[in-house]
């Protein structure tokens, strides 16, 4: 089944792409394989039982150069630290999510087990990376 055009537009919104990491071990995007995944291109859709990652929006979304270079620069503004997500005025750490087949998204690494629509409402609540200037 694939579906999911409001969740992954509602990451787009906040200045990241999708990128589908099924296949990587679970410290993706901290791993080497991150080459494989970038040169893949970001996800347009989403599939069940699979785990995409947030990655920065840049200019070669399939250049893993061009995306280390873009996530370096957002992780400064983060001071080093994992972007968050909130539900009912809480932080939650998310780098990403898995797709449940019960229309359940499964936020990483926190493990929060979301109904589809209250992961969409929490994906507009992403750091926005398109606020951040490049000096």
């Amino acid at each position: 089944m694939v579906y999911g055009r409001e969740l992954v537009a509602a990451v787009n919104e906040r200045g990241w792409n999708l990128y589908d990491s099924t296949d990587l071990p679970d410290n993706f995007p901290f791993s080497d394989d991150i080459s494989r995944v970038v040169r893949s291109g970001p996800s347009q859709t989403l599939q069940v039982d699979h785990r995409y990652v947030f990655l920065t929006i840049c200019d070669e979304p399939s250049n893993p150069n061009s995306l280390i270079a873009a996530m370096k620069r957002v992780a400064k503004s983060l001071d080093g630290n994992c972007s968050t997500i909130q539900i009912n005025r809480q932080e939650f750490p998310a780098n990403g999510f898995r797709i449940a087949n019960n229309n359940r998204v499964i936020i990483v690494p926190c493990k929060l087990n979301l109904p589809y629509e209250e992961a969409v409402a929490a994906a507009r609540t992403l750091f926005n990376t398109k606020t951040l200037r490049y000096d």
